[in-house]
């Protein structure tokens, strides 16, 4: 059964609108930490292997940074 009481003639209105509402509060940090190892490994050697055969023109541009300095 449904009962309908008059009222003072203002409607009753709900609010369905979503809002953020803070639950609980979390803090993070960063620690800093730094470890100090002693190692000990033999290092990796890496070797040029130029072909010499042909004829190509190689430059060396070290030696035209000192001829332009040399004329000025």
């Amino acid at each position: 059964m449904i009962e309908r009481k008059p009222g003072d003639g203002a409607a009753a209105t709900t609010d369905v609108n979503k809002r953020p509402v803070v639950r609980e509060e979390v803090n993070i940090r960063k620690q800093e930490h730094e470890d100090m190892k002693q190692v000990s490994e033999n290092v990796g050697r890496e070797e040029l292997d130029i072909d010499t055969s042909g004829d190509a023109h190689v430059e060396d541009l070290r030696d035209n940074d000192r001829n332009k300095r040399d004329r000025s």
